[in-house]
């Protein structure tokens, strides 16, 4: 289970304002270490405090979202299909089951 957007907005700004280690945060709000520094790589990769902004599991991705993948993705050599993937946080096996998700919608 992961923790609330509003624990992980007020632990980064925390961090961020840098009044208090790490290590106090981290047990001030019952957060692991670790966690606090993949947030902060989160957050310096996109520049967005609001991380509800992670990946949607593939079920919870739209038709027009899917449709779009196999579009951008169809003609990827495997290596670059997989560094894609691992970017939108899903694996080559999604896209299998969108494109034959979709042709049973057909």
């Amino acid at each position: 289970m992961g923790h609330p957007v509003q624990v992980k907005e007020a632990v980064l700004k925390k961090v961020l304002l840098g009044r208090k280690p790490h290590h106090v945060v981290a047990l001030e709000f019952g957060v692991g270490r670790s966690t606090i520094g993949k947030w902060l790589r989160e957050y310096k990769q996109t520049g967005n405090m609001n991380l509800n902004s992670k990946e949607k599991r593939p079920k919870d991705w739209t038709a027009e979202e899917r449709l779009s993948a196999l579009i951008e993705t169809g003609t990827m050599s495997a290596e670059k299909l997989t560094g894609w993937c691992r970017k939108k946080g899903i694996f080559v096996h999604n896209l299998k089951q969108f494109l034959f998700k979709s042709f049973l919608s057909s």
